[in-house]
C-alpha cells in the first residue's frame, strides 16, 4: 500500500518540478507499508521524476506490524521493478522511523532511504539528503536459524539498489559545509542482517561516481549472523558511503566521507555500539565489517580517488563459537578490488575497544585481499579488544590480507598505531600487512607502533611493515616509524623494523629495504624477547640481503630477555 504527501502511487507520469511541505506520519499497522514524503510507490516501468523536494517530516512512531516487506523513503517510499531516473531530488526534513516487527519472516528484507527506500534498479543524480535520519525497533527474532528475520537496508540516500544497470551519481547525504552536520542514527535489534551506508546500504549497480556522506552515523543495536549456500557472506555491513556492494563490472571512483570543518565541533565521527550473534554455530559465523567509506565491496571492477576524513569511534561485542573474523577499516572493512589513489586522512583516526570471542581485524586502509596503487592512512589506529576463547587481533596501517599475493605500491602509513588490549591467540600488528606473498614496492611506514599490555599471555609480533615475512619481495621500502613494546608478557614477543619475524624466504631487490625507526623493547615477558633492526628472529633463510639496511638503533631494558636480531 502505498503512501505519500503527494501521491500514494504514481504511474506513467513523469513529474518535473514538485514539493511537499505536509508531514506524514504512519501509525497504524500495514502488512506492506510503502511510505515516502512525496509519493508512496512508484510502479511503471520507466519514468523521470526531476526537482522534488521535500520538506515535510516523515513519522513512524512507535508502529508494530506484522509479517511484510515495509519500504520507508524521505521522497519516495519504494519504486517497483522499475528503471526510473531520479535527478535534483531531494529531502530536508526529520525523517524517523521507530518500529516493530515482532514476527516478520526470514528472506522478507525492510528497506529505508531519506530519498528511495528501495529499487530494484533506476539512475540517481544529483539527489541530496540535509536532514537527521532516525531509525529504531526490533525486526525478527534472534534465536531461530532457520526464521532469522529480515535484512534491514538503510541509506542516508537510498536503501537498497539491487539492479546490475543502476546508477548513483552526485549523490550525499549531508551538507560538506553545515556548520552543524546532519546525523545518520541506526539503532536496530534484528534475527537478520542490517546494512547500513551514508549513501546506500546495498548497491549492486555499475556506476558509484562523485558520491559521499558529510554527516555523523551513529550505528547500535545488535543483528544475527548466518550462511547458506546462496551467498558469500551473512554478516552485517556498515560504511560511510556504501554498506554493501557487489557487481563485477561496478566502477567506483570520487567517493568520499569528510566534512569541510576545521573544528572539533563540525568534524563528523562514525559512532558504533554494536553486537553480533553466531544463530547458527555451524558456520563460521558471529561477526561485522565496518569502513570509513566502504563496508564490504565483494566484487567491483576498479575503485579510484576515494577517501575517508571521518573519525571511527567502535564499541565492538562479538559473539561466536567458530574462528570468523570482524574486521574495522577506516577506508574500508573490505573491499574486493584494486584500490588507487585511495586513502583515509588525517582526521580519519579509528579507535575501536570492546570484546570478540573470534578474531577482529583492525586497518588503516582495507581489511582485505586487494593489490593497491597510491595510497596511504594518515589517521591513527587505536585498539583496546579483549579477545577471549581463541580470539586474535590483527592490526595493520594497510590492509589485513592473510597471505595475499596482492601488490603494493607507493602506500605511505603516517598513523600511529596502539594497541592495549587482550588477545588470546595471537597478536600481530604492523605498519603494512599482516604477512604479505606479493611485492611492496617504494612503499613507507613513518608511524610509531607500541604495544602497551598487561599480562598478555599469547605470542606478540610487531614489525613496521608485516608481523611476519614469508615469501614477500621489497623493492624500495622504508619504515622511520619506532617499534616499542611496553608492559609484560608470559609468552613470546617479537619486534622489527620490518617484521617480528621471519619464516619464509623473501627478497630485497632493487633499493631493497632500510630501517631508520628506532627498536625499544622497554616491557617485560617471562618467556622469551626476540628484538632486531630488521627483525625480531629469523627461522629460515632471508634470501638475498644486500640491500637490507638498519639504520634504527635497537634497546633492551628487560635483562632477562633473550634479545635477537
Amino acid at each position: 500500500t502505498g503512501s505519500g504527501g503527494i501521491m500514494g502511487n504514481l504511474t506513467a507520469v513523469n513529474v518535473d518540478t514538485a514539493t511537499n511541505y505536509g508531514n506524514v506520519e504512519l501509525s497504524i499497522a500495514m502488512g506492506y507499508p510503502y511510505i515516502g514524503g512525496c509519493f508512496g510507490t512508484l510502479i511503471n516501468s520507466t519514468g523521470s521524476i526531476k526537482n522534488v523536494d521535500n520538506y515535510g517530516a516523515l513519522k513512524v512512531p512507535n508502529t508494530s506490524f506484522g509479517n511484510g516487506t515495509p519500504y520507508f523513503g524521505g521522497v519516495i517510499g519504494r519504486m517497483a521493478n522499475t528503471k526510473w531516473t531520479i535527478d535534483d531530488c531531494d529531502n530536508y526534513a526529520p525523517f524517523t522511523v521507530k518500529a516493530t516487527f515482532a514476527s516478520i519472516k526470514s528472506g522478507n528484507m525492510s528497506c529505508i532511504g531519506a530519498i528511495v527506500g528501495g529499487t530494484e534498479g533506476g539512475t540517481f543524480k544529483n539527489c541530496d539528503n540535509y536532514a537527521n535520519m532516525t531509525v529504531e525497533g526490533t525486526w525478527g527474532k534472534m534465536t531461530d536459524a532457520k526464521n532469522y528475520g529480515p535484512s534491514v537496508y538503510v541509506g542516508g540516500v537510498v536503501g537498497r539498489i539491487s539492479d546490475a544497470s543502476a546508477v548513483i551519481e552526485n549523490c550525499h547525504n549531508g551538507d560538506v559545509n553545515a556548520t552543524t552536520p546532519n546525523t545518520l542514527a541506526v539503532n536496530i535489534k534484528t534475527g537478520g542482517l542490517l546494512f547500513t551506508g551514508g549513501v546506500a546500504g546495498y548497491f549492486a549497480g555499475k556506476t558509484l561516481k562523485n558520491c559521499g556522506n558529510h554527516g555523523n552515523i551513529s550505528i547500535s543495536g545488535e543483528s544475527g549472523s548466518f550462511q547458506d549456500n546462496k551467498s558469500p557472506n551473512k554478516t552485517s555491513v556498515f560504511g560511510g558511503v556504501i554498506g554493501y556492494g557487489t557487481n563485477g563490472d561496478m566502477v567506483i571512483s570520487g567517493c568520499t566521507n569528510a566534512h569541510n570543518g576545521d573544528t572539533d565541533d563540525n568534524h563528523i565521527t562514525m559512532t558504533i555500539n554494536f553486537k553480533a550473534n553466531a544463530i547458527d554455530t555451524a558456520a563460521d559465523l558471529g561477526c561485522a565489517i565496518f569502513g570509513g567509506v566502504f563496508g564490504l565491496i565483494n566484487s567491483a571492477k576498479s575503485a579510484t580517488d576515494c577517501s575517508n576524513n571521518c573519525a571511527i569511534n567502535a564499541t565492538i561485542n562479538y559473539n561466536s563459537t567458530e574462528g570468523s573474523l570482524t574486521t574495522l577499516g577506516a577506508f574500508a572493512g573490505k573491499l574486493g578490488v584494486k584500490a588507487v589513489r585511495c586513502s583515509n586522512g588525517a582526521l580519519g583516526d579509528i579507535s575501536v575497544a570492546g570484546t570478540a570471542t573470534a578474531n577482529v581485524g583492525v586497518a588503516g586502509l582495507n581489511c582485505s585481499t586487494t593489490t593497491t596503487e597510491d595510497c596511504s592512512n594518515a589517521g591513527d589506529i587505536n585498539v583496546s579488544v579483549n579477545n577471549s576463547t581463541n580470539g586474535a587481533i590483527y592490526i595493520n596501517g594497510l590492509a589485513w590480507t592473510g597471505t595475499s599475493s596482492a601488490n603494493h605500491t607507493n602506500f605511505v602509513n603516517s598513523g600511529n598505531i596502539t594497541y592495549t588490549g587482550k588477545a588470546q591467540a595471537n597478536a600481530f600488528i604492523s605498519g603494512m600487512v599482516y604477512t604479505p606473498s606479493g611485492v611492496l614496492k617504494n612503499c613507507q611506514n613513518k608511524g610509531t607502533i607500541t604495544a602497551n599490555v598487561n599480562g598478555l599471555a599469547c605470542p606478540l609480533k610487531i614489525g613496521g611493515f608485516v608481523r611476519s615475512s614469508s615469501t614477500a619481495t621489497y623493492d624500495g621500502c622504508v619504515n622511520s616509524g619506532d617499534i616499542v613494546f611496553k608492559g609484560t608478557s608470559t609468552s613470546a614477543v617479537y619486534i622489527g623494523g620490518l617484521c617480528g619475524d621471519v619464516n619464509g624466504a623473501c627478497k630485497f631487490t632493487g633499493a631493497g629495504f632500510v630501517n631508520k625507526g628506532a627498536i625499544k623493547f622497554l616491557g617485560t615477558t617471562t618467556s622469551t624477547g626476540y628484538a632486531g633492526g630488521i627483525a625480531g628472529a629469523a627461522t629460515v633463510s632471508m634470501g638475498e640481503t644486500d640491500v637490507l639496511q638498519n639504520e634504527g638503533t635497537v634497546t633492551n631494558y628487560d635483562a632477562t630477555a633473550a634479545l635477537t636480531g
